[in-house]
């Protein structure tokens, strides 16, 4: 066993394993353990002169040979999964990160916890089982990702232009609420959530798990994982600013009508009138340029 085992470490190349161990932990924002740094020291020094060389691998107990045994085989696994560990991780945070709820996210932060050299090189998880928890996870991370983004982007298209709708309308509601003589402000919050919303959405096609590759989002769109725009929260910002928004028009149409207003066709407020006569809500917010807010403003003051 003793020749063996002087054999097994000598092909392990222990100097070797201790660099490529002190890289990956210097990746990891670690250092060496001390006790894993010191076996596998005096793993190097039997592999260099024997066992009978040196009085501290004289008096090694056979336990305490099995456990150099462990952490130089561990060490080894390391060495050749260190890089794709590495890529593991770094998409596990990624994803996590977006993810911040549910049962994927939890299994990615236990795989997180893992990954010290400590653990690995000791009685947790061996860097191949690592590795294969770590796959499993990426690959139910891809598919769940692939079938999110797909479904996103699917509501995206039924939605069409009711997302820009809705900003004008948003803009049309703050605009009124700067008019004193329409009352109080309303829908306030409303407006401001609407209005923190993105600008545009991106467009996409449909996904395939196998053109995302080891990405944390689609190469295309750059949809983030369940932390995109929630179509849930839209359709109910919809449904609540058009009271609002309504009240606001009614409060300007009774206002409007005890004034004299010129309706010849370069008046800037002649369309708007009309528009306030049918409540034509979507056209209100497209006719309610900085012009036609300005003369209300005047008309009503």
């Amino acid at each position: 066993m003793l020749e063996e085992t002087t054999k097994f470490f000598k092909e392990a190349q222990i100097k070797d394993l201790r660099k490529n161990l002190k890289d990956f932990c210097k990746a990891l924002g670690q250092r060496v353990p001390r006790e894993i740094d010191t076996q596998l020291k005096l793993a190097q020094q039997i592999a260099e002169n024997g066992l009978a060389i040196e009085q501290e691998t004289q008096d090694l107990s056979i336990t305490e040979l099995q456990e150099l045994i462990h952490t130089v085989k561990r060490a080894s696994q390391l060495r050749n999964k260190e890089k794709r560990l590495l890529k593991f991780r770094e998409l596990i945070e990624s994803s996590i990160g977006q993810a911040a709820e549910g049962a994927l996210a939890m299994r990615g932060k236990d795989l997180l916890l893992h990954f010290s050299a400590e653990l690995m090189l000791g009685d947790s998880f061996s860097p191949d089982i690592l590795d294969s928890h770590c796959s499993a996870f990426v690959e139910d991370f891809l598919i769940d990702y692939v079938s999110y983004h797909n479904s996103w982007h699917a509501e995206r298209r039924s939605v069409g232009k009711r997302y820009f709708d809705l900003r004008r309308r948003a803009k049309a509601l703050f605009d009124l609420n700067t008019i004193p003589q329409l009352g109080e402000p309303l829908g306030e919050k409303i407006v401001e959530e609407v209005m923190n919303m993105p600008s545009n959405l991106p467009e996409c096609g449909i996904l395939e798990v196998s053109e995302i590759g080891y990405a944390p989002v689609c190469p295309r769109c750059g949809l983030p994982y369940r932390a995109a725009l929630s179509w849930k929260r839209f359709f109910e910002l919809e449904k609540a600013i058009a009271p609002e928004l309504e009240m606001k028009v009614d409060a300007l149409a009774r206002s409007v009508a005890g004034k004299k207003v010129k309706r010849i066709e370069s008046d800037p407020l002649r369309a708007y009138v009309g528009a306030v006569g049918v409540s034509d809500l979507d056209k209100l917010c497209v006719i309610l340029t900085d012009d036609v807010l300005s003369t209300i403003k005047k008309v009503l003051s």
